[in-house]
Formats: structure tokens, C-alpha cells, sequence
């Protein structure tokens, strides 16, 4: 920190002494100072300060120097280091978030309350103030207050050790909102200065660390809703193999259960098979033509009243000219594949399906197999 020299030219660079040296403490300077300056940002953001050395946790008597609320309703953990950090701060802080993950509103008000009527206010509301700090005009909003798990963390302290940088660095990597300040005490002569500055996350690079928070959270929700969508899929299709057991018993079916949208299912007409698709609101047979594609379209094609006729069938037609596949496809059912009600009509309509097909098909089998 320097000091501008009265030619405004020139700077004096502001010793720095610690908090010791002018006999400053924790609680009684440190503490005071960040409650009485919260709302006005001395923490780069207003925050509302609802409890003080708290510790009315259930089978625990460990005290929170400070419980506040920001501008999000979210409760705000802060932990006060005088001099060193210690090692075991970012642990002693993540146990307070987990107490406080199980407040809902009403605790929050209560432990408020609290709070205004030992510091001398009893006349002031709780519910009123934290209503004016979050600019909720409107009386009859619902108010609701530390949703999810979306606590957060200040770790306030003059200097960190290397095992707390490094873990609140490795938990800002899962999306878990924890934040260190760095107070520095300085002298000029008579005057006593602090410097309250955040150095993790970097400030600059907070947003982008957000950013990539973010979307870590997002691949890891899709990753989850992934595999969850996966082992159902696996799950119907082992419902459907055993549906096929019972009534398709000439079929020989040596399919393992898919963990796809869609399931490979033999054909008895030769350079034919059937894809077989759930989707989101229908399910859809396909029936492939993987050699001879062309001609045997074409052949097919030219058959096609013929083949809806006999299968009952309505369908769609699909040449591929670059492709060594066609495919002829049946109008979908609209039946919804995440709803397991509907997998029994699924399944009966996989079913019903390819015997038709099939039995269209056998009609022309002799000449599909005239091709070589």
C-alpha cells in the first residue's frame, strides 16, 4: 500500500506491521469491522449479517464467527483467521455449510431474530429487514431462503497456508462456492490502514472459473441423466427379449439388451432386418436393406399396395442412392417409451408389427433371394 505524497508526484510506500504488533484481535477488531461494514461491501458485495458466534447446532457446540445473507438468499459462512490461516479452517467451514444446508426460511428468521434481539434491536423484524435488503417490495411474495445446496463460504485471514489454498482451489473445481481474503494491517505514523483484497478465486478470473463451474455442472448432469436413460433402455429391452420368448418362439433372437434408443431384430427374408426404436412420444420398426439395396427397393417398392395390403400396414419409403442401405419404415405409434405402463403395448406392437411385415414379405421372398 503507498501513500500519495502531498506534490502528487511521488508515493511513499506504507509499512506493514501485523495485527500482534498493534495488540488487534479477532473478534473484537477483525470480526467487528467485516459485520459492521458487510451491507456496504466490504467483502466486494453486500451481505447481510443474521448471527454472530453462533453454535446452536444439533449435538454440536463449534462456533460460526459469522452467518450472513447475500442479494441470492443465500446463507454466506464467514470465518475469521487473525494472523495464520491454519490448516484446518476449510474443513472446520465446510462443516458449518452443512449445518446451515438444513435451514429452510423459518430457521433463518428465527436465528435472525435472534441475533437483532441480543445486539439491542428486539423492535426490529427479521422477516421486514431481510425483505428490504433483498429490495422484495411486494409483501405477498412468498420469501424462500437457502435453497439447495448452494451455501457458500468466506474464509477471511493476514496469511494462508499452502493446505488451504490448495484445497479451496480443488473444491472451486466441483462448483462448491468458497472464496479467501487476504487482510493486510498497515502504519502510517499515527494512522492505522487495512487492505481487504480477494485472492481465490483470482478476481479477474472469477467469472470465467464460474463459466467453467457451470458448465462442469452441466456435463455432469447429462452425464448422470445419460446413464440413467442408458439402464432404463437396457431395462426394456430386456423386457422386450422376454415378450419376444413367449411370442415370437420361432425367431431365433440372440440380441443382448441395448443401451440405446434403438435394438437390432432378425429378419427371416435374406438381406433384410429390422431396427426397432423407443423414442421420447413413439416407437418405429424399420426394415433394412443392406445388400442389393437398390434392386430389391425397387422391387418392394413397385409391390408396395400389395405389402399394405397384406401387412395392414402403412409406410414410409427411404432410398438411399449413396448409401449401401434403404430402408422402408412404418408410421409410428405414439406411445411414450418413459412411461413403463406402456412398455406391455410396446412390446405387443414390435411384435405384431414384424410378424406382419414379415408376412407381407414372404409373399416376394422367392424373388428377393433371386439376387446374388
Amino acid at each position: 500500500m503507498y501513500r500519495i505524497n502531498n506534490d502528487k508526484l511521488t508515493l511513499t510506500k506504507l509499512p506493514e506491521i501485523t495485527f500482534k504488533q498493534e495488540n488487534m484481535k479477532e473478534r473484537q477488531h477483525i470480526q467487528q469491522w467485516i459485520k459492521s461494514e458487510a451491507e456496504n461491501g466490504i467483502l466486494d458485495e453486500p451481505l447481510l449479517i443474521i448471527q454472530e458466534e453462533f453454535s446452536d447446532w444439533n449435538k454440536s457446540s463449534e462456533r460460526l464467527d459469522l452467518l450472513a445473507l447475500d442479494k441470492e438468499k443465500k446463507l454466506v459462512i464467514i470465518e475469521n483467521k487473525r494472523d495464520d490461516s491454519g490448516k484446518d479452517v476449510t474443513l472446520q467451514s465446510i462443516k458449518y455449510a452443512s449445518y446451515c444446508a438444513t435451514f429452510n426460511t423459518k430457521d433463518i428468521l428465527r436465528v435472525y431474530q435472534d441475533y437483532l434481539n441480543k445486539t439491542g434491536r428486539p423492535n426490529d423484524n427479521a422477516l421486514s429487514n431481510i425483505r428490504k435488503f433483498l429490495a422484495y417490495d411486494d409483501e405477498n411474495a412468498e420469501l424462500i431462503l437457502n435453497e439447495g445446496s448452494t451455501q457458500r463460504i468466506i474464509i477471511i485471514a493476514n496469511n494462508f497456508r499452502i493446505e488451504v489454498t490448495s484445497a479451496v482451489l480443488w473444491l472451486t473445481n466441483f462448483g462448491i462456492d468458497i472464496k479467501c481474503f487476504e487482510i493486510k494491517p498497515f502504519s502510517d505514523n499515527d494512522n492505522l490502514y487495512i487492505q481487504i483484497q480477494q485472492i481465490i478465486p483470482v478476481k479477474d478470473a472469477e467469472e470465467y472459473t464460474n463459466r467453467i463451474n457451470n458448465k462442469n455442472k452441466e456435463d455432469a448432469q447429462y452425464e448422470r441423466l445419460n446413464n440413467e436413460t442408458k439402464l432404463k433402455y437396457i431395462e426394456f429391452w430386456k423386457y422386450f427379449l422376454q415378450h419376444c420368448e413367449k411370442k415370437l418362439p420361432n425367431f431365433e433372437i440372440s440380441n443382448s439388451p441395448s443401451n440405446r434408443s434403438y435394438s437390432h431384430f432378425p429378419s427371416s427374408i435374406k438381406y433384410t432386418g429390422f431396427a426397432l426404436h423407443v423414442l421420447n412420444n413413439n416407437c418405429r420398426v424399420d426394415l433394412y436393406i443392406n445388400s442389393h439395396s437398390n434392386e430389391i427397393y425397387e422391387l418392394l417398392y413397385s409391390k408396395k399396395d400389395e405389402l399394405e395390403s397384406e401387412s395392414g400396414l402403412k409406410f414410409t419409403w427411404h432410398k438411399y442412392e449413396d448409401k449401401i442401405q434403404s430402408k422402408i419404415s412404418v408410421i409410428p405409434s405414439e406411445l411414450d417409451f418413459h412411461n413403463k405402463d406402456n412398455w406391455d403395448n410396446i412390446s405387443n406392437y414390435f411384435v405384431v408389427t414384424i410378424k406382419n411385415f414379415q408376412k407381407a414379405l414372404s409373399l416376394f421372398k422367392k424373388e428377393i433371394e433371386t439376387f446374388n
